[in-house]
Protein backbone atom coordinates (compact mmCIF):
# COMPACT_ATOMS: atom_id res chain seq x y z
CA UNK A 1 0.00 0.00 0.00
CA UNK A 2 1.45 3.33 -1.08
CA UNK A 3 0.59 6.42 0.97
CA UNK A 4 2.85 8.89 -0.77
CA UNK A 5 3.71 8.68 -4.41
CA UNK A 6 7.22 10.20 -4.27
CA UNK A 7 10.60 8.80 -5.20
CA UNK A 8 13.34 8.16 -2.66
CA UNK A 9 15.40 11.01 -4.05
CA UNK A 10 12.52 13.51 -3.76
CA UNK A 11 11.82 12.25 -0.23
CA UNK A 12 15.44 12.83 0.80
CA UNK A 13 15.37 16.32 -0.73
CA UNK A 14 12.17 17.08 1.19
CA UNK A 15 13.71 15.90 4.48
CA UNK A 16 16.92 17.87 3.83
CA UNK A 17 14.90 21.00 3.04
CA UNK A 18 12.86 20.64 6.23
CA UNK A 19 16.03 20.19 8.32
CA UNK A 20 17.57 23.28 6.70
CA UNK A 21 14.46 25.34 7.46
CA UNK A 22 14.34 24.10 11.08
CA UNK A 23 18.04 24.87 11.56
CA UNK A 24 17.56 28.38 10.18
CA UNK A 25 14.58 29.03 12.44
CA UNK A 26 16.42 27.73 15.49
CA UNK A 27 19.56 29.79 14.89
CA UNK A 28 17.53 32.88 14.10
CA UNK A 29 15.95 32.73 17.55
CA UNK A 30 19.24 32.74 19.43
CA UNK A 31 20.50 35.79 21.26
CA UNK A 32 23.73 36.66 23.01
CA UNK A 33 24.34 35.15 26.40
CA UNK A 34 24.92 37.61 29.24
CA UNK A 35 28.45 38.98 29.01
CA UNK A 36 28.85 39.13 32.79
CA UNK A 37 26.67 36.19 33.83
CA UNK A 38 24.51 36.65 36.92
CA UNK A 39 25.79 40.21 37.42
CA UNK A 40 23.52 41.28 34.59
CA UNK A 41 19.98 42.18 35.51
CA UNK A 42 18.10 44.49 37.86
CA UNK A 43 19.60 44.97 41.34
CA UNK A 44 17.63 46.75 44.06
CA UNK A 45 19.78 48.75 46.46
CA UNK A 46 18.55 47.59 49.87
CA UNK A 47 20.98 49.76 51.83
CA UNK A 48 23.47 52.49 51.11
CA UNK A 49 26.04 53.39 53.76
CA UNK A 50 28.08 56.59 53.57
CA UNK A 51 31.73 57.06 54.54
CA UNK A 52 30.76 57.76 58.19
CA UNK A 53 28.95 54.41 58.47
CA UNK A 54 25.53 56.06 58.42
CA UNK A 55 22.75 54.51 56.35
CA UNK A 56 21.43 56.89 53.68
CA UNK A 57 17.61 56.94 53.49
CA UNK A 58 15.83 56.84 50.10
CA UNK A 59 12.60 58.55 49.18
CA UNK A 60 12.14 56.00 46.36
CA UNK A 61 13.58 52.54 45.81
CA UNK A 62 16.82 52.64 43.80
CA UNK A 63 18.19 50.11 41.32
CA UNK A 64 21.21 49.35 39.17
CA UNK A 65 20.30 47.67 35.86
CA UNK A 66 23.30 46.01 34.18
CA UNK A 67 23.13 44.60 30.66
CA UNK A 68 26.06 44.06 28.32
CA UNK A 69 28.19 47.16 28.84
CA UNK A 70 25.25 49.41 29.73
CA UNK A 71 24.12 50.47 33.21
CA UNK A 72 20.91 52.31 34.03
CA UNK A 73 20.22 54.04 37.30
CA UNK A 74 16.55 53.25 37.95
CA UNK A 75 14.12 54.15 40.69
CA UNK A 76 10.66 53.47 42.18
CA UNK A 77 9.58 50.09 40.79
CA UNK A 78 12.57 49.60 38.49
CA UNK A 79 10.77 50.96 35.42
CA UNK A 80 11.79 54.62 35.57
CA UNK A 81 15.38 55.66 34.99
CA UNK A 82 17.34 58.81 35.54
CA UNK A 83 20.55 58.03 33.77
CA UNK A 84 22.20 55.59 31.38
CA UNK A 85 25.92 54.99 31.32
CA UNK A 86 28.66 52.53 30.49
CA UNK A 87 30.08 49.83 32.71
CA UNK A 88 32.87 47.29 32.64
CA UNK A 89 33.43 44.37 35.00
CA UNK A 90 36.79 42.71 35.48
CA UNK A 91 38.58 41.09 38.44
CA UNK A 92 35.77 41.97 40.90
CA UNK A 93 35.86 45.64 39.91
CA UNK A 94 32.97 47.53 38.31
CA UNK A 95 33.79 50.76 36.52
CA UNK A 96 30.83 52.99 35.58
CA UNK A 97 30.80 56.27 33.71
CA UNK A 98 27.94 58.51 32.63
CA UNK A 99 29.11 60.53 29.60
CA UNK A 100 25.69 61.96 28.73
CA UNK A 101 24.32 62.81 32.17
CA UNK A 102 24.93 66.55 31.84
CA UNK A 103 23.23 66.64 28.42
CA UNK A 104 20.12 64.77 29.61
CA UNK A 105 19.71 65.86 33.22
CA UNK A 106 21.26 67.72 36.11
CA UNK A 107 24.65 66.01 36.69
CA UNK A 108 23.93 65.71 40.42
CA UNK A 109 21.14 63.20 39.69
CA UNK A 110 23.67 60.37 40.02
CA UNK A 111 24.25 61.48 43.63
CA UNK A 112 20.90 59.85 44.50
CA UNK A 113 22.65 56.49 44.00
CA UNK A 114 25.67 57.44 46.11
CA UNK A 115 27.73 58.22 43.02
CA UNK A 116 29.75 61.42 43.43
CA UNK A 117 32.53 60.91 40.88
CA UNK A 118 32.27 60.19 37.18
CA UNK A 119 33.66 57.67 36.40
CA UNK A 120 33.30 55.63 39.58
CA UNK A 121 35.18 52.46 40.45
CA UNK A 122 33.43 49.97 42.75
CA UNK A 123 34.96 46.91 44.37
CA UNK A 124 32.72 43.83 44.39
CA UNK A 125 32.95 42.70 48.02
CA UNK A 126 30.40 39.89 47.74
CA UNK A 127 28.47 38.47 44.80
CA UNK A 128 26.03 35.61 44.47
CA UNK A 129 23.12 35.09 42.07
CA UNK A 130 20.83 36.98 44.48
CA UNK A 131 23.12 39.22 46.58
CA UNK A 132 25.64 41.93 45.66
CA UNK A 133 27.79 44.13 47.91
CA UNK A 134 29.80 46.97 46.37
CA UNK A 135 32.30 49.33 47.98
CA UNK A 136 33.88 52.53 46.71
CA UNK A 137 37.41 52.39 48.12
CA UNK A 138 37.92 56.09 47.33
CA UNK A 139 35.24 57.34 49.75
CA UNK A 140 34.14 54.25 51.70
CA UNK A 141 30.50 54.13 50.57
CA UNK A 142 28.89 50.66 50.55
CA UNK A 143 25.94 49.42 48.47
CA UNK A 144 24.07 46.27 49.47
CA UNK A 145 21.84 44.99 46.67
CA UNK A 146 19.47 42.12 46.01
CA UNK A 147 18.54 40.71 42.62
CA UNK A 148 15.10 42.00 41.71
Amino acid sequence: MKIFNISLRKGMMLIASMLLILTGLTLGGCHDMPKYGSLEGLWEITSLTDSDGQEVPFKYRRYFAFQGNVVQLRYDDGLYFDCTGNFEYSDNVITMDFPYVSEMRDPTVINNWGIFTDPIILQVVERTDKHLVLRNDADGWIWVCRKF
